[in-house]
């Protein structure tokens, strides 16, 4: 049983390494100049967020949860 997970293991860890390397060499990111200077609009996306009305409903409900 045990050679058995450290099969499984290295199996699931050379999964993982050419994952990593396919993106690592295909994977290219195009950087995006915004014209003027950045501002963070976080209260913009928020209400963009609170417009959906499911949404609205279950986003004060994840605070409690996400208290323990």
């Amino acid at each position: 049983m045990v050679d058995r997970q450290h099969a499984l293991y290295w199996v699931s860890a050379g999964f993982m390494l050419s994952g990593g390397l396919l993106v690592a060499l295909y994977v290219r990111e195009l950087k995006q100049v915004t014209a003027g200077p950045w501002r963070a609009r976080l209260v913009g996306s928020l209400r963009e967020l609170l417009r959906v009305s499911r949404i609205a409903l279950l986003f004060p409900l994840a605070f409690p949860f996400s208290i323990r």
